[in-house]
């Protein structure tokens, strides 16, 4: 399985920067660094904003009725974020251009936008949105546990743009912690340039305290890092006749045609055996399983495999089938020389993963609670002696039975380890602890769309590139 620290490193990434980048905007300092290359903090030289105006100024703009001719192109944001993405190689660079297509088209609140790139010989610029604030998972590492209404708070965010995301034909395949951006709405673009933020996030209480309220008025979650993600053709996802024609399915049918083929696909392989054993009891057993299946996956589109696609991610947050991996046949177009037969719904697998980590602070790779718990009373409890003396956060672990009904369920069903069997990301929309109405107290809210509605009965919508790739 392919993961980012697989990528070239960076190293030979040029210093020096095509002059119509530097001409519009001015490098501050680095926000991240990793295998696939570097992102700069940077700042527009042409700023025709004011320094406190902030970041409701789209929103603002986007609700302007313009009556005469098309609108005009929106302010360029103060502050955005370059994401020099290393491309010493092809399959780098391929990689590179499939993020930057993809982030040039979706457009939803939870999700990264690319607003600009420039290629170089080594490495391509990405001039991108800028989400600024600490990721989820540096979060968990510096207190652990996060307030379940943080938990919840990101959740939501995360699921509604996952679930764009497939209602677009797209697969992110490295949904964890880290690539979640916890955004506050009311921050001021003065705040950008300085240095000691990131020790004042990691200062503040309310992250891990389970009484702090986090309202979506105030803060957000934006999904980022799309160096894997993949647009997915209408040959894909089996949105194709036979005569070639592309048609535009619901959801629904799509769901029906899926979990036939599924099931078509476990009697062609147990039907010589079954027949023996069972002689002609089966056609009947295997009608009532079908229609089981049917029951149990109508709203499900994303669970329909797709055969050998690049086995890519961070491991601890990957599905069982994305890392149930081969060697690459003849006639596979996977980049990757590894690959697996996986779907849409494999990312739903990686968003219960993450929901378990915010809200018990265990890292993903401890797949047994017990005994991570067990192993951690006695240090624990040495921590606790030493930490009077220390300025060192305490690591808050909770057991997920701590957490609420609703979430716990979540998460299980996300994280079912058997495909068919598994929670879609549309349906997890639907979950109480998602949409709300837990409780009388408990308002039922509406998530964002983004620029389709994505309901279930609507057919997928899919990218510009994703489309053009495929003819």
């Amino acid at each position: 399985m392919e993961s980012v620290a697989a990528t070239a490193g960076t190293k030979d990434l040029e210093s020096d920067w095509p002059r119509q980048i530097e001409d519009d905007y001015e490098r501050m300092r680095p926000l991240g660094e990793g295998a696939f290359g570097v992102v700069w903090l940077a700042k527009a030289k042409d700023d025709r904003r004011e320094e406190d105006m902030t970041r409701d100024d789209d929103a603002r703009f986007d609700a302007v009725e313009w009556t005469d001719g098309d609108p005009p192109s929106p302010p360029s944001p103060a502050y955005v974020a370059i994401k020099q993405i290393v491309a010493a190689n092809d399959k780098a660079r391929r990689y590179a251009e499939r993020e930057i297509a993809i982030l040039s088209e979706v457009d939803h609140p939870n999700i990264v936008r690319c607003l600009r790139h420039v290629e170089m010989p080594r490495s391509i610029l990405v001039v991108m949105t800028l989400a600024d604030g600490p990721d989820l998972g540096d979060l968990v590492r510096v207190g652990g546990a996060l307030s379940v209404s943080l938990a919840r708070l990101a959740a939501r965010c995360l699921i509604s743009a996952v679930a764009y995301l497939h209602g677009r034909g797209v697969i992110h395949r490295d949904i964890k912690p880290d690539n979640c951006i916890l955004v506050a709405k009311k921050a001021t673009t003065s705040t950008h340039h300085d240095q000691s933020t990131r020790d004042d996030w990691m200062s503040n209480d309310a992250f891990w305290d389970d009484k702090a309220a986090f309202d979506d008025s105030e803060w957000t979650i934006v999904l980022v890092d799309f160096g894997f993600a993949k647009a997915l053709t209408p040959a894909e996802c089996g949105v194709e006749n036979n005569n070639g024609r592309s048609r535009r399915p619901s959801v629904m049918t799509l769901i029906k045609g899926n979990i036939e083929k599924q099931a078509s696909d476990e009697r062609k392989d147990k039907g010589m055996h079954d027949s023996v054993e069972n002689g002609s009891g089966i056609a009947a057993s295997s009608s009532r399983k079908r229609k089981s299946i049917l029951f149990k996956s109508l709203n499900s589109f994303e669970r329909m495999p797709i055969r050998a696609m690049s086995s890519l991610g961070t491991r601890d947050f990957a599905a069982p089938e994305v890392t149930n991996s081969r060697e690459k046949s003849h006639g596979d177009t996977a980049l990757s020389e590894n690959v697996a037969d996986y779907g849409l719904n494999s990312d739903s697998y990686s968003i219960g993963c993450t929901i378990r980590v915010m809200l018990t602070g265990i890292p993903a790779n401890e797949k047994n609670e017990m005994d991570f718990m067990s192993s951690r009373d006695g240090v624990l409890s040495l921590y606790a002696l030493f930490s009077c003396c220390s300025k060192k956060r305490n690591v808050r672990y909770k057991w997920l039975d701590e957490s609420p009904k609703g979430a716990r369920e979540l998460v299980l069903k996300m994280t079912n380890p058997v495909y068919a069997d598994r929670l879609s990301v549309h349906l997890a929309r639907e979950e109480l602890w998602i949409k709300g109405g837990m409780t009388s107290n408990d308002p039922v809210i509406s998530l964002p769309t983004g620029d389709i509605p994505g309901r279930i009965d609507d057919p997928i919508k899919f990218l510009k590139c994703a489309t053009l790739a495929a003819s």
